[in-house]
C-alpha cells in the first residue's frame, strides 16, 4: 500500500460485516456495532470459515488458530484433535510453541497420511498432449494412474505428477459433470488431498520425531460418543478402523481440525450465513463455495440474478475452480477481479460523460 497514487485513499475499519441491501445505485454494509458503510462495488474476501461441527456434544474448540484455543492451563493432560490434514499439522506446532508438553491424539476415518514437499530439484514433466483428450473424471483417473506409474519408473514421487497437473486442475474439474464431481469428492479427495497439501520439511520431520517419542499419537478412526467427567475432562469413545473394535480415551480438550465449513448456509461467518438466509448469495450445487459468474465472479442470487457489482474470490470459489486457496491461484484471482472492477468504473465514468 506504500505504492498506491496520491488520489487513491485506504481505509480499514476493523469491524465486522454482518449483512448487505442493495440502495439502488449503491450497496449498505451493515457491521456489527450497528453502522454501516455505502459502497458502489464490494469484494468478497471472506477467508475460510470454521470447521464444520463436531456430530457430538462435548465441548470442543472450532478455532484452532486461536491463542485461548491453544494455552493451557495444564501442559500435561492429553488433547484431541479431531482431524490429520495440515490444520491438525499447524495446531500441534502451535500447541508445543505454547508450552504443551502432553500427549497429542488425533483422530480422522483416513489416519494420518501426510507427506512433506518433494525436493525442490525434482520435477516431472507433463505435456498438454498426453491429456487433451480428458474430459471425464474416469479418463483422467486412468492418465493420472499412467503417469504415476512413469514416474516411480523413474524413481520419482507421486506428489510430483499431482505437481504438474496443477495448471490443468481447473480446466479439468470444470469438464467434469455434476456426478463426477460428487464421485470425486466421495471417493478421490482424501487421496488427491494427501498428494497435494503437503508438509514443509522441518515440521513432517517433527511430526515423525514426536511419533517416535510417543508424544503424538494419530489414529484411523470415528469418534462415536463424548462425555465430560466432573473434574472438567472429556472422556472420548472411537471405534478403531484398523483393530476394528472400540477404544477410549480421556483428554482436557478436543481441536475441531477437520477443514473449514464450506456450506454458506450453515457458515460460522455471519455475512455468509446471512446473505444466504435473504437470497443475496447462493451456495453452488456441490455446496462448496457461492454461485458465481464464471466470467468475472461476480455473484449470482437465489432467483438467478447476477450482481455484477458484487465479486468473490477465494474459497468461495472452490466449487467453479477446485484449486481455489492457494498463493498462486489467489494472486491470480486478485489480479483478475481489480481488473474487472477497473474495466466497470471507467465504463461508468465515461457512460456520465
Amino acid at each position: 500500500m506504500a505504492t498506491k497514487p496520491s488520489f487513491v485513499t485506504i481505509s480499514m475499519i476493523e469491524e465486522t460485516a454482518v449483512d448487505i441491501q442493495e440502495a439502488t445505485p449503491h450497496y449498505n454494509i451493515h457491521l456489527q456495532n450497528n453502522r454501516h458503510v455505502t459502497a458502489d462495488y464490494i469484494i468478497l474476501a471472506t477467508g475460510n470459515s470454521q470447521p464444520r461441527p463436531l456430530p457430538f456434544t462435548a465441548t470442543h474448540s472450532s478455532l484452532p488458530w486461536s491463542t485461548y484455543t491453544l494455552s493451557l492451563d495444564n501442559t500435561t493432560t492429553p488433547v484431541l484433535i479431531a482431524g490429520n490434514g495440515l490444520t491438525m499439522a499447524d495446531t500441534v506446532t502451535g500447541l508445543r510453541e505454547q508450552g504443551f508438553t502432553g500427549v497429542i491424539h488425533t483422530i480422522s476415518p483416513n489416519g494420518y497420511a501426510l507427506k512433506p514437499h518433494s525436493q525442490p530439484d525434482l520435477s516431472y514433466f507433463l505435456s498438454a498432449e498426453s491429456i487433451a483428450t480428458c474430459s471425464t473424471l474416469r479418463q483422467w483417473k486412468k492418465e493420472v494412474y499412467k503417469q504415476i506409474t512413469q514416474a516411480r519408473a523413474a524413481s520419482l514421487p507421486d506428489e510430483l505428477v499431482i505437481d504438474a497437473l496443477r495448471p490443468y486442475t481447473t480446466n479439468a474439474w470444470q469438464q467434469f459433470s455434476y456426478a463426477d464431481k460428487q464421485d470425486f469428492l466421495r471417493h478421490s479427495a482424501h487421496f488427491w488431498s494427501i498428494l497435494r497439501h503437503r508438509l514443509p520439511h522441518s515440521i513432517h520431520a517433527a511430526l515423525e520425531r514426536e511419533f517416535q517419542a510417543g508424544m503424538f499419537a494419530p489414529h484411523k478412526g470415528v469418534i462415536q460418543q463424548t462425555e465430560k467427567d466432573s473434574n472438567g475432562g472429556i472422556h472420548v469413545n472411537w471405534y478403531n478402523c484398523i483393530s476394528r473394535n472400540h477404544r477410549q480415551l480421556h483428554v482436557q480438550k478436543i481441536i475441531n481440525c477437520t477443514g473449514p465449513g464450506t456450506d454458506i448456509t450453515q457458515s460460522s461467518n455471519p455475512l455468509l450465513k446471512n446473505l444466504s438466509s435473504t437470497g443475496l448469495l447462493k451456495a453452488d450445487e456441490l455446496k462448496l463455495g457461492l454461485w458465481v459468474n464464471a466470467a468475472d465472479y461476480s455473484v449470482i442470487d437465489a432467483n438467478g440474478n447476477n450482481h455484477r457489482r458484487i465479486v468473490t474470490l477465494g474459497t468461495n470459489l472452490k466449487g467453479l475452480l477446485w484449486e481455489s486457496t492457494a498463493v498462486p491461484e489467489l494472486r491470480v484471482q486478485c489480479k483478475q477481479v481489480a481488473v474487472r472492477l477497473l474495466q466497470q468504473v471507467n465504463h461508468k465514468e465515461k457512460a456520465c460523460i
